[in-house]
């Protein structure tokens, strides 16, 4: 089976460095509408949903982490966003279901920009 990018549903608010977040199996994109609002103060976020959740196409229930992979660069390259750019760089958060760690690594984050 040959595997390819999907285009999924993307947003993007904020400005500063670009940060990408990427929510878990079973969520979509709105798992990030609490840390948004701070998140955008200081960074360039893109949201997404993961192909066959919220808003992007559904292809087939099977699908890869390499097939995630290729639709979160596709988001990359239709973003303009470089892999890593002289003081600016190019972040991904993975959404973990422990509320405080994500805030905990957020903040972690923020204390270098």
């Amino acid at each position: 089976m040959t595997i390819s990018a999907v285009d999924c549903h993307y947003s993007i608010t904020g400005s500063g460095p670009s940060l990408f977040l990427t929510h878990g199996i079973g969520a979509a994109q709105d798992s990030w509408r609490l840390m948004l609002p701070e998140l955008s103060k200081h960074f360039t976020v893109v949201t997404y949903d993961l192909r066959g959740h919220g808003k992007s196409p559904v292809t087939h229930k099977n699908f890869t982490l390499d097939e995630l992979v290729l639709d979160l660069e596709r988001i990359r390259e239709k973003t303009k966003f470089e892999k890593a750019i002289t003081e600016m760089y190019v972040i991904v958060i993975g959404f973990r279901f422990f509320k405080n760690l994500d805030t905990a690594i957020i903040l972690h984050i923020l204390r270098f920009f």
